[in-house]
């Protein structure tokens, strides 16, 4: 078996990046940057953003000047994103600054501080950036405890699982804690230390298993056996 990269790496080679929006969307003198990436599937969005946005009201106590996106890479999601955000706007910080992006992903991470998100490819890609992230994964009680003892790697987050190490903080729970979330977000926006050692740490797996071409090493592999 041999390892030829990830083809996302190959997208990103490719696509296009909006640095007019990038710029626009990044933090002024004195801001912070959070944005917040439930997924793209609409259950869960409904279980993972009402955690994501009680995070974000716990992050503006602790830093004021911080502003949040939310990453909609699914336009037909953003009707499911803005009735929650409204069944929430009691519990939610009238001062928050939240604001919905649609499809432009690449544009939100690069535009963010640190990311904080749901488990999946998309790490792949905040770590192609070199963006600070939390990662985490909210199930059921039954199947958290169904599921942990079965788990072969003791990481959810690729990025953690390809180093081998935690990289960057990631919670598999089976409760809202969003206090968690907060506190380690918080950390990699504040601590200077422990930002630039994540910073450091994906710039040393993505100079691993982030260059592009893995498509056509693929091809050569699979024609070298023929």
């Amino acid at each position: 078996m041999k390892y030829v990269g990830h083809p996302l790496f190959d997208e990103l080679n490719t696509r296009g990046i909006d640095q007019v929006l990038v710029k626009k969307m990044k933090a002024g003198e004195g801001e912070t940057v959070v944005s917040l990436l439930p997924g793209s599937r609409k259950q869960e969005i409904r279980r993972l953003l009402p955690i994501l946005l009680e995070t974000a009201n716990i992050i503006h106590e602790k830093i004021p000047s911080a502003k949040f996106l939310i990453s909609c890479s699914n336009t037909r999601n953003s009707e499911l994103i803005q009735d929650i955000m409204k069944s929430y706007a009691s519990a939610i910080n009238q001062r928050l600054s939240i604001e919905i992006v649609k499809e432009k992903i690449s544009e939100v991470i690069k535009a963010s501080s640190l990311c904080i998100a749901s488990s999946g490819t998309v790490v792949l890609e905040i770590a192609n950036y070199h963006v600070p992230m939390v990662i985490f994964y909210r199930t059921s009680p039954f199947c958290y405890f169904i599921a942990k003892p079965h788990m072969k790697t003791p990481y959810i987050c690729l990025v953690n699982a390809i180093a081998g190490k935690t990289v960057v903080p990631e919670k598999y729970m089976y409760r809202d804690d969003y206090k968690w979330l907060a506190s380690h977000a918080t950390e990699l926006l504040l601590n200077q230390e422990k930002r630039e050692a994540c910073i450091a740490g994906l710039k040393e797996i993505t100079s691993l298993i982030g260059s592009p071409g893995a498509s056509e090493k693929a091809a050569d592999e699979v024609l070298g056996m023929i």
